[in-house]
């Protein structure tokens, strides 16, 4: 009964053996087949890696032409915004000169003031509509100064008056706030709504507060 047992056991495990040659026969026969694909695939395969190389000279000189493009562009926007910012400047010094004027035509006008003179006010006033008109054209326009409220980005304080003072000496009229502007020394100007240059100006405030 014992050889019967141990014929049995050996069987067994010739069977086991058996089936493992027989798996790793198709195992090696699957992979001999996956292998046999790859290899018919390479022709392919090397003819597309080709295709893709042609492709990828083809989008680096469609890329280097349009780096070429964007460096003329570039080359031209800088070379305008020169121009511009040059004729900017030229432009500046125009306007200021033409402040100049204006300044010169403000003391005149100051002076026939004082001096009683109507006839030369009046044709100064005409001379102001004038330079108005074109100042409007050109987009030059007076800041607001007098009996406004100052501004420190519109307006330059060099004056400051005592509120009280000020105040007592306006007969039936309305009284003022602090940092109101009562004087125009110097007038300010806008280009196109940009400081050309701002305005020097007297303001009140409470001196006695101020000395406390």
């Amino acid at each position: 009964m014992y050889s019967d047992i141990k014929n049995k056991f050996q069987k067994k495990k010739i069977d086991e053996k058996l089936n493992q040659s027989i798996n790793i026969d198709n195992d090696l026969e699957s992979i001999t087949r996956y292998l046999s694909t790859i290899e018919s695939n390479i022709p392919n395969f090397d003819q597309n890696l080709k295709k893709w190389l042609k492709n990828d000279k083809k989008n680096d000189k469609i890329i280097e032409m349009l780096n070429e493009e964007l460096k003329e562009k570039d080359n031209e926007i800088y070379l305008k915004e020169k121009d511009y910012n040059e004729e900017h400047r030229k432009n500046l010094k125009i306007y200021n000169k033409v402040i100049e004027i204006i300044d010169s035509i403000d003391a005149i006008y100051e002076y026939a003031k004082n001096a009683n003179n109507e006839a030369l006010k009046l044709n100064i006033d005409n001379v102001y509509k004038k330079i108005n008109r074109y100042l409007n054209d050109i987009g030059i326009e007076e800041i607001k100064s007098k009996m406004e409220i100052m501004d420190p980005e519109l307006h330059e304080c060099v004056e400051v008056k005592d509120i009280d003072e000020f105040n007592n000496s306006r007969i039936n009229e309305d009284k003022v706030v602090e940092d109101t502007i009562v004087d125009v020394i110097k007038k300010g100007y806008k280009l196109n709504g940009n400081v050309l240059r701002v305005a020097k100006v007297a303001i009140v405030q409470n001196k006695k507060k101020t000395l406390k």
